[in-house]
């Protein structure tokens, strides 16, 4: 992923965590001064504004993020960093369709039980976030790997005729039968 790609997701998961977590603090946790009021703090309705408007922004860079990290790692089987990572596709998929429920059900025992859901999994969600980049991290340290820097690909592994460069191995790079059946077959 590129540090740009890498710098937004982490913004919006950022933000997205803590306007939730101010909505929920403030309709929860505060009490109201005044008894004809609908909030019990006058930021409440902006904390949900601010929610609403930038989870959209989340799930698009996490589509983005599908595409372009997880489905190749899922693709190759690789091993790193994949428990948090299957973590966050579920917790990522169940805070979503939770967040879009929770704005169009209107019967009060499924809105509550939708909310705590959204609540439960989007908390989840960032804690797996951060033990997914610490996994990989780790991984890196571990393993002794770098990711290219050549030619202004900043966060891009660079990929040869063999194994990318993270690995240091030198064993050829598995090709996508789908894209590419006449290997997949042994035709050559």
């Amino acid at each position: 992923m590129t540090r740009p790609l890498v710098w937004i997701l982490w913004g919006a998961t950022i933000l997205s965590a803590v306007t939730g977590l101010a909505w929920v603090g403030m309709r929860e946790l505060l009490t109201r001064d005044d008894p004809f009021s609908a909030y019990n703090h006058p930021l409440q309705p902006w904390a949900l504004v601010a929610h609403l408007l930038i989870a959209p922004l989340l799930v698009l860079l996490l589509g983005w993020v599908w595409g372009v990290h997880a489905a190749p790692r899922l693709a190759e089987r690789s091993r790193a960093a994949r428990l948090s990572g299957l973590a966050n596709i579920g917790l990522g998929l169940l805070m979503i369709g939770s967040g879009y429920l929770l704005q169009v059900v209107s019967a009060d025992s499924l809105r509550l039980a939708l909310g705590w859901t959204h609540g439960i999994a989007g908390s989840l969600f960032a804690v797996a976030f951060v033990a997914h980049v610490m996994a990989g991290l780790r991984h890196r340290r571990i393993n002794g790997a770098r990711i290219g820097l050549a030619a202004g690909r900043r966060g891009i592994p660079l990929r040869t005729g063999r194994a990318v460069v993270l690995t240091g191995s030198s064993a050829p790079i598995p090709r996508d039968p789908v894209r590419h059946p006449e290997e997949a077959s042994g035709a050559r």
